[in-house]
């Protein structure tokens, strides 16, 4: 919440017992360093008398306050009477229409065209007489919550407009000195002084790039954007077709696919599954990336610098030049490619009774992608499938099925959290925001990889080859008795957390409860983090003991070590001991690249978002603090911020232990999974999040 004189006041009218400053900055979200400027607002308002401070406490006056900024209200002449049919609520245009809602009402009721509601936007407070003559409407001065709208700016007798995108709303004369070159420009403009006056806060992307969009995001995470010449012409030096198939395996009669997302470019991995008399002969091939990254080289250089691709919504930085890793390296259907093959002899049951892992070539049938396979194993619908390929399919799922059951009855946790799906259209412009979940097209690749990934780690300890092993310790017991105490206060008593059979069968407890996405979260957190080390130890949460990363060498470094490491054990050389602290290295990039990558989606979300600032949406409590409530909206699937004080029709405790609140007044509890009804009413562009306003605990009819 901003620090301004009209939030301090809304926020003191709804805490009439009063607060000291300190409670002020925290309850707003703010932190010490804004304590100079909450005193200099306190003296003014004291000054004006509309607050009064006794024992160190700051309370209201009643006397009306239009704070620091100038908000729309109705005409003196139309204060409210109260009487039985008064009712406080909030202004929405819905379809382009004025409605009242109650606060904390279920349904929109209709508003008559009156005067008062010119220049009256969604979220505005209000006072409204149904059963009064001419149906009497009154907004209170500071009751305008929309802080800012998106809107087109135009020329009208030589001075600049706004025209808000939802047309219900006046178009309002544009204050101050503004570069007349800029109509026909979006922007986003204040919304205190409509319908009088309003300033631009900001402008609407126009025609950008994904470079350009995410120039702050590159910054702050120090991301690069290009290759340097020297790099990229290294590369480029292999050319576009494989030169060389001396020594490898041919595996090029066989049927190999890539399954990947409609957007992938970076071909990794290809598999290939037949039945044999002892079960099924799985072969994972992945890309020779180590052929041309070559210790000493300037990609080796680079590619250990970047150490991982990042890839922020709608744009990919690669680790490796496009000319290796969606050229030479990708695994392209119908070319020829160099690969690096782990051969695995499974028995009936997914177990492994022989592992090879040899330098080979193949040429890959056919690319489809999870969309495809997804349709084909959910309806039938094979669009685009070769039809020689679609029996291998059905044996790729059922093997895949196999080993997820071998998984997880050893303990491999099955966590059920939802993804963001971002899809753009023309000119780099974002269409949707949707929550997704792991289709069985992507099971079926995350097992079969999972199996590659597990046999070349014992192909590494067998043959005492050094690599960086993926490793995940067990959660710490403090985060564990944090976790129970949470699903205590669910109902959900759980004796023991201790290995990944006891989380699973939690999950299963909760898969039908509204919160489920919230504890399956609050699961995941009570992990440590997995990180890259020399030493192998275990993966807690895959119950498995040789684990590392070896089928994504175009886009991870510690993949491109674990090939080298075989490569050399192939041509008969003495294994290389690892460069200090290149797992701590990695882990670093990673998680580097992770926080990008959220960032890059909050902005993408905002922007998407603006257009909509001041509409109603149904959302679901998933997670608070003491300054209020995170609330997810399912589409499009973003999350916002509804602060405490925007909640009216109580005043509520949060429980930090529980990630609870509880209302002083009606004892109402307020947990994740909760449904409520909310208005956006800001970007904050500061803190890269939605804000919200709380109308209502229930989803608005």
């Amino acid at each position: 919440m901003k620090l301004t004189s009209a939030a301090v006041v809304r926020l003191l009218n709804e805490n009439p017992k009063g607060l000291t400053s300190k409670e002020i900055l925290k309850t707003m979200g703010q932190n010490k360093s804004k304590k100079p400027q909450l005193r200099t607002i306190l003296k003014s308002l004291a000054s004006s008398r509309a607050l009064t401070k006794e024992h160190g406490r700051y309370m209201p006056s009643g006397k009306p306050t239009r704070g620091d900024r100038k908000e729309f209200k109705a005409p003196a002449n139309r204060s409210p009477r109260r009487s039985a049919s008064t009712s406080h609520g909030f202004f929405v245009i819905d379809g382009g229409k004025p409605f009242y809602l109650a606060v904390g009402g279920s349904e929109l009721v209709a508003l008559p065209q009156t005067p008062e509601l010119d220049g009256a936007i969604s979220g505005d407070e209000l006072i409204y007489h149904p059963e009064q003559k001419a149906n009497k409407i009154y907004f209170p001065g500071s009751g305008r919550k929309t802080k800012r709208l998106q809107g087109e700016i135009f020329d009208k007798d030589g001075q600049l407009w706004v025209r808000p995108n939802n047309h219900h709303y006046p178009a309002t004369l544009i204050g101050g000195k503004v570069d007349k070159e800029l109509a026909g420009f979006q922007a986003l403009v204040d919304s205190m002084g409509i319908p009088n006056k309003t300033r631009i806060d900001q402008l609407v992307p126009h025609n950008y790039t994904l470079i350009d969009f995410y120039s702050e995001v590159l910054g702050e995470f120090h991301l690069q954007k290009s290759f340097a010449p020297n790099v990229e012409a290294e590369a480029a030096a292999f050319g576009a077709e494989v030169q060389t198939t001396e020594g490898r395996t041919d595996l090029t009669h066989l049927d190999f696919v890539t399954i990947d997302g409609d957007d992938a470019k970076d071909y990794d991995d290809a598999v290939y599954i037949k039945e044999n008399s002892q079960g099924f002969l799985l072969f994972v091939s992945i890309a020779d990336v180590a052929q041309y990254v070559t210790p000493g080289s300037k990609l080796n250089k680079e590619a250990l610098k970047r150490s991982t691709s990042v890839y922020l919504p709608g744009m990919c930085l690669p680790m490796l030049p496009e000319s290796l890793s969606n050229g030479l390296c990708s695994l392209q259907a119908g070319k020829n490619r160099l690969s690096l093959t782990c051969e695995m002899q499974l028995d009936g049951r997914g177990n492994p009774i022989e592992t090879k892992v040899y330098e080979s070539l193949i040429n890959v049938k056919q690319r489809l992608t999870y969309n495809q396979v997804g349709d084909f194993f959910e309806t039938g619908d094979a669009h685009g499938i070769d039809p020689l390929l679609l029996e291998n399919i059905k044996l790729y799922a059922l093997v895949a099925e196999i080993l997820r059951v071998k998984r997880t009855e050893r303990g491999s946790i099955n966590f059920h959290l939802p993804d963001v799906h971002f899809e753009f259209g023309k000119h780099n412009k974002l269409k949707s925001i949707e929550q997704t979940f792991q289709t069985k097209a992507q099971k079926l690749i995350e097992q079969l990889m999972l199996e590659a990934n597990e046999s070349v780690g014992m192909f590494l300890e067998q043959n005492k080859l050094h690599g960086l092993w993926r490793n995940h310790a067990a959660p710490l017991a403090e985060k564990i008795q944090s976790l129970k105490a949470l699903l205590n206060n669910e109902g959900i008593v759980i004796k023991k957390l201790s290995t990944g059979k006891d989380f699973n069968e939690l999950l299963e407890k909760i898969k039908d409860k509204d919160n489920k996405e919230f504890i399956n979260m609050k699961m995941l957190r009570s992990m440590a983090m997995a990180v890259y080390e020399e030493k192998r130890l275990i993966h807690f949460g895959l119950a498995a003991d040789h684990y590392l990363h070896f089928t994504s060498p175009i886009r991870r470094y510690p993949d491109l070590v674990v090939h080298r490491a075989i490569k050399e054990h192939i041509k008969g050389n003495k294994p290389q001991r690892l460069e200090p602290q290149l797992g701590e290295h990695c882990s670093d990039l990673e998680r580097n690249a992770q926080k990008a990558e959220r960032v890059g989606g909050k902005l993408q979300a905002l922007w998407h978002m603006a257009p909509r600032l001041g509409d109603l949406f149904t959302a679901r409590v998933n997670g608070m603090n003491g300054a209020g409530i995170y609330a997810s909206v399912t589409s499009p699937y973003v999350e916002g911020f509804v602060p405490w004080s925007a909640i009216l029709d109580d005043h509520y405790r949060h429980d930090p232990e529980l990630d609870i609140a509880v209302g002083r007044k009606t004892r109402r509890k307020i947990q994740a999974g909760d449904p409520l009804s909310v208005i956006l009413t800001d970007l904050d562009f500061s803190r890269r999040s939605l804000e919200f306003i709380w109308v209502s605990w229930e989803q608005v009819k």
